[in-house]
Formats: structure tokens, sequence, C-alpha cells
């Protein structure tokens, strides 16, 4: 009998530790998983603050028509009357943030079924509370497609930023080397 209680204390001794080294993996396991979890979490909250912060300043650059008048083509033996303008439409551009903003493009089409673009080129735009008003000729008649802006910068760290014809403002690091200029008419 005293044979029996010993290799059953044995036993019973094996499968306690044998319990216990398990528990002990799976706590391990457990705490390596969620490690690395948080680590995944802090990281992915770090590349978003980031990327808010690089999106700072160029989120407070825009660039949009102003009331653009209608502006007849006129063949050469027609004459102005009163309600004809000069065909010149007003580009705004804005710097609301802390900083200037460098190399920036302006796209617009030029008028209603014209395939040309009209743009402009300003080497530094710096922050401001009002909208930095530029002339550009217009041709045929003002449509909305014609109010569109397509604008490209760089801001104060070097980053090029591109806004399109909705508005959607996107990086380019394509552009952040070269950034092309685009000349007026």
């Amino acid at each position: 009998m005293e044979a029996w209680i010993v290799e059953n204390e044995l036993v019973l001794t094996f499968v306690l530790n044998s319990l216990i080294a398990i528990g002990t993996l799976a706590a391990v396991v457990w705490a390596v998983w969620s490690t690395q979890r948080e680590v995944r979490r802090g990281e992915t909250y770090r590349r978003e603050h980031l990327d808010q912060e690089e999106r700072h300043q160029a989120e407070r650059v825009t660039a949009w028509v102003r009331e653009a008048p209608e502006v007849l083509v006129l063949a050469d033996d027609d004459e102005l009357d009163g309600d004809q303008t000069d065909g010149l439409r007003v580009l705004r551009v804005i710097n609301t943030s802390d900083a200037p903003v460098y190399d920036v493009t302006l796209r617009t089409l030029a008028g209603a079924g014209s395939p040309a673009y009209v743009g402009r080129y300003l080497e530094v735009l710096v922050p401001a509370d009002n909208a930095t008003e530029i002339e550009i000729p217009a041709t045929g008649i003002a449509t909305a497609e014609a109010e569109v802006v397509l604008m490209t910068f760089s801001d104060a760290a070097g980053r090029c930023w591109e806004r399109d014809a909705h508005g959607v403002l996107v990086r380019r690091a394509d552009l952040d080397a070269v950034h092309r200029r685009v000349t007026g008419p």
C-alpha cells in the first residue's frame, strides 16, 4: 500500500508540474501576443498622427475661380454690348497655414469646350487671411467645368501635394524631387 501511495504521489506531482508548465507557457504566449498587438496599435496610431501632421499645412492651401463671368466668343464683325465681359476670370488662391508654401502650380480649363488649360505658377505663397487674386483669360462661355482648379505645391517641409478637380488632397511623392512649372499663355 505504501508503494502505491508513493507511486500516486509521484504521478500527482508530475501532473501538477505539467499543469503549471502548461499554464506558464500559455501565460507567456498570451503576453507575447498581447504585446505585439499593442505595438501594432501604437505604430498605427503614430502613422496616423504623422500623416495628420504632414497634412496639417497642406489642408490649409486651396484655390478656386471667383464668380466667373459669362464670356462669349465673338466673330470679328460682332460688337460688344453691355452684358458681355472682357474675357477675364479671377483665380483665387489662399494659404491659411502658419508657413509659406512653394512652387504653387494652378491650372484651370480655359473655357467651355476648350481642351486647353490656363496655368499660373507662384514661387511662394505666404500665409494670409485673404486670398491672392490672379486674373486669367477666359474663352468660350464659362461653365462649372471651367471653374475647376487643379493645383500642386510643396509644403514648408518640401513634401509635394496635389489638390485635384474635386478638391481632394493627395501627397505626390513622385513630385517631391522635381516639381514641374506650368507657364501661362
